[in-house]
């Protein structure tokens, strides 16, 4: 096939030709194009022109540009008569021009383009700090909300542990006054001669015996209700009388003559138990113990001495947890036997003690407190010069000073504190025990949770060297003149930890010397 010339023109593409004269090839036949101009509405129709009334108008279109009413202006007509006619020529140049065109409306377009997508990034970025600023202040809110409703919980807790006090405290005349209508209450009182060493009811020189919750806790065992061995009517008669129609002329059978003689001396247990009443033939000096008892018994007259039959296996004590301190000290009398109900017993007691410890101060029962001042001093007849022969350090309290806690633990190594170190002869370091001591007498006394949260943070803080003195600089604690032991209350954070120990008293340099190497240490372990 015979290509055309090189001085023919080449025909533009068909999208440029279509693009140009679309509306008016379709509409009108070439030679409308090629012979003269047309009415002006219809070359406004076929060029995309808008209809217009006036004749000095201007209007856009997008083939030709910006034009002049084709009706009134010659010049206008003459140029879009010229581009059609240049179009149906397919001229190069035009075609060129055209392309050139549409590239710089492509640019304007995309230039466009672009600058919407910023202002899109720029909204967006906008609304994602706000949405950031309103979650942090939603989450703080959060936070705070938390707090308060955990301080809620805590005083409701603590609400409610003091009207359980106030309720105790309400019934405790209504106690006194049961205790004061027992059996017991009613007995007389008789001050022994001078050159006696027994100690009668209610001494005067006995603590104990003016105590009323202890007298309370006593006549329990002596409820109706507790179990009892057999006995008649006229047994039990002749018992209590044997306490009351006493001579003083008459003697009682010594204790350290019958060693077999329990030390309870409760009515409950002497009239129970077969070595609380001598023989009628067995008389000696009273030689009771100098340590003060509660309703001890009163010289008694042989005639009126009864004979109890010996316990039977069934009322041995058995090994089981006390619900009275008759049945409590059963179970420490059999929890010293060499035989398998002692093992037993002795389980129970452990296991007491462990609970008892682990009860809050306020909130141990009297049985408790008794349980942890007598386990390890032996509750038996003994006088205090055994006692201190016996060389039995007593457990220490929680508000003991750190001297007794140390001569505690050396005396007594496997109860040994976490975080507290050793010396070369294995005594507690005493800087390391002046900050445990510390930490457990001001730590959270209400939960468990709590008082760990605590110890975590406490030991967190100065387990870092100088962060307690930073934190006192940052927020500008107030350091109290003299040291106490308050507990902690309120939520647990740095900086609440750190007021705290601020209110308490302590310094940055008591910081260093004893509770950083302590906190290093217990984290250690």
């Amino acid at each position: 096939m015979d290509s055309p010339p090189p001085s023919a023109p080449r025909p533009l593409p068909s999208s440029t030709s279509e693009h140009l004269n679309q509306r008016a090839v379709n509409t009108h036949p070439p030679s409308i194009l090629h012979h003269g101009p047309f009415p002006e509405q219809q070359r406004r129709s076929v060029f995309g022109l808008p209809p217009t009334s006036s004749h000095d108008s201007w209007s856009y279109s997008p083939v030709f540009g910006i034009v002049h009413s084709l009706s009134g202006c010659s010049t206008c007509n003459s140029y879009v008569d010229h581009m059609v006619l240049a179009g149906n020529r397919n001229d190069v140049s035009l075609a060129r021009a055209l392309e050139a065109r549409k590239e710089s409306q492509d640019v304007f377009f995309m230039d466009g383009f672009g600058e919407g997508m910023r202002h899109q990034r720029d909204n967006d970025l906008q609304l994602d700090q706000e949405f950031d600023r309103l979650r942090s202040k939603l989450d703080t809110t959060t936070n705070a909300f938390q707090q308060k409703v955990a301080e809620n919980e805590l005083l409701r807790k603590e609400l409610d542990r003091v009207k359980q006090q106030l309720t105790r405290l309400g019934g405790v005349p209504g106690l006194l006054l049961t205790s004061q209508n027992s059996p017991m209450a009613n007995l007389p009182t008789r001050s022994p001669p001078s050159s006696s060493g027994s100690l009668g009811l209610g001494s005067r020189g006995s603590s104990v015996g003016s105590s009323a919750d202890f007298q309370h806790h006593v006549s329990q065992d002596t409820n109706p209700t507790s179990p009892r061995p057999s006995s008649t009517k006229t047994d039990l008669r002749e018992e209590d009388m044997s306490f009351v129609s006493a001579a003083p002329n008459n003697k009682q059978p010594s204790q350290a003559d019958d060693p077999a003689r329990s030390p309870c001396s409760t009515y409950a247990y002497v009239a129970s138990n077969p070595h609380t009443v001598g023989s009628p033939s067995s008389h000696g000096p009273s030689n009771l113990p100098l340590r003060p008892r509660l309703f001890a018994p009163l010289p008694t007259s042989s005639a009126h001495q009864p004979t109890v039959a010996p316990r039977s296996q069934a009322d041995k004590p058995r090994a089981r947890h006390p619900r009275t301190m008759k049945e409590l000290k059963d179970l420490m009398d059999l929890a010293r036997e060499q035989t398998s109900d002692g093992a037993a017993a002795l389980s129970i007691v452990k296991s007491v003690c462990s609970r008892a410890h682990g009860t809050p101060r306020d909130s141990k029962t009297f049985m408790q407190k008794w349980i942890l001042m007598n386990w390890k001093n032996p509750y038996t007849a003994t006088t205090a010069s055994s006692i201190q022969a016996a060389d039995v350090k007593p457990n220490p309290r929680i508000d003991d000073p750190v001297e007794v806690w140390y001569e505690y633990l050396c005396a007594h190594p496997h109860s040994w504190p976490k975080g507290v170190r050793k010396d070369g002869i294995g005594r507690p370091i005493m800087s390391d025990l002046v900050a445990n001591r510390a930490v457990a007498r001001m730590r959270p006394t209400e939960l468990a949770a709590l008082r760990n949260d605590y110890i975590a943070h406490v030991t967190d803080m100065f387990a870092i060297p100088g962060k307690y003195k930073q934190l006192l600089e940052e927020n500008k604690f107030v350091i109290a003149s003299k040291i106490s032991y308050e507990p902690f209350t309120g939520p647990v954070s740095s900086e609440t930890v750190a007021r705290h120990f601020a209110e308490s008293g302590f310094m940055p340099a008591d910081a260093t010397n004893n509770f950083e190497p302590w906190a290093k240490h217990y984290k250690e372990c």
